[in-house]
């Protein structure tokens, strides 16, 4: 029996997790969709099992595997910077990854991959190749999937049962799973107490902090931010609460449990969690931060200039009320 374990990943910067998936990528691409295909073809080739040929191949193989290989690369950041993890079982994802390409099929690592060999068997014409996919895709099916789901049920429950009636194993449903936490009875989505959400505190007089956080709202799909203006008291007091100079602050601020983040890494690691393409962005958090922070604060200190004032908040509207603190 096969005994396949899988271990969270231990808390470490999404960098980290995104280097070694790029080093997990390169290793498993070059084993398994180089080295053993060309194996196979080498003893093809000398056993006189003869390769097969359409018009057109190399270039339907090329396109297949890019878009395929296009698929793996998504998935594989998604799972770094939303999951906290990478694709090796024994350093998995501590978040369930619902965002991305997970949102449209469960495995979509799984797909790229099994199409990148198949798009390699077809560049060499080898039956031999595309049996091994073949067996691959069975194995990964049968054996791999189980073990998978049944720790994913184990450490997410409900949300990961939820996430598997909603979007299926291999074909990609194109409208999106509806992957969202339901709503309470209160209409409110997500934790009820201010203690337990993710606050975003900002500039409620200034344009571009008004648009910056409508942007937020129509891209943050799973309802995970709430939102208090930097001026009122409730602002104020959170402020105070973490330590900040309640005047002295020209920057948005990102309350995360009992830590609290400000200027690019606020933003940063605001943009990791909205909707795909945005979590790309965060990938600059490899910028050393002093120099994230000097564009950050020119920005900052010019914004009422460049951007304007607004006598309300622009962001704050009937169906937008319920993410507002006061």
């Amino acid at each position: 029996m096969i005994r396949l374990r899988f271990r969270p990943a231990r808390p470490a910067p999404a960098w980290w997790n995104l280097a070694k998936t790029i080093l997990q990528a390169a290793v498993f691409w070059t084993i398994f969709l180089f080295v053993v295909p060309w194996l196979i073809f080498v003893l093809e080739t000398s056993v006189d099992i003869g390769h097969f040929s359409f018009p057109q191949q190399a270039l339907f193989a090329w396109a297949g595997f890019t878009l395929a290989s296009c698929l793996g690369i998504w998935s594989g950041v998604t799972m770094a910077i939303a999951g906290n993890g990478t694709p090796l079982p024994s350093d998995t994802a501590r978040d369930l990854v619902r965002s991305g390409p997970y949102r449209y099929v469960r495995n979509p690592m799984a797909v790229a991959g099994l199409t990148q060999g198949a798009c390699v068997g077809i560049w060499f014409g080898s039956c031999g190749t595309l049996f091994y996919v073949f067996a691959g895709m069975v194995f990964w099916n049968l054996v791999v999937r189980p073990i998978e789901e049944a720790d994913l049920h184990s450490r997410f429950g409900d949300d990961f049962e939820r996430y598997k009636r909603s979007v299926r194993c291999w074909i990609p449903s194109f409208r999106g799973g509806d992957c969202e936490t339901p709503e309470n009875s209160s209409g409110h989505t997500g934790p009820q107490t201010a203690e337990d959400r993710t606050i975003i505190l900002f500039d409620d007089v200034c344009s571009l902090c008004n648009a910056s956080i409508t942007f937020i709202i129509r891209h943050d799909r799973m309802k995970r931010f709430y939102f208090a203006s930097r001026q009122s008291v409730l602002g104020r007091d959170i402020l105070a609460r973490h330590g900040l100079d309640c005047d002295g602050y020209d920057t948005i601020v990102l309350i995360e449990g009992e830590r609290a983040y400000v200027r690019s890494t606020a933003a940063l690691r605001i943009v990791r969690q909205l909707r795909w393409p945005w979590p790309v962005l965060f990938g600059f958090i490899v910028v050393p931060r002093f120099l994230r922070d000097w564009i950050y604060d020119r920005l900052a200190a010019n914004r009422y200039r460049w951007f304007g004032k607004s006598d309300r908040c622009t962001a704050l509207t009937d169906e937008t009320k319920n993410r507002f603190l006061s």
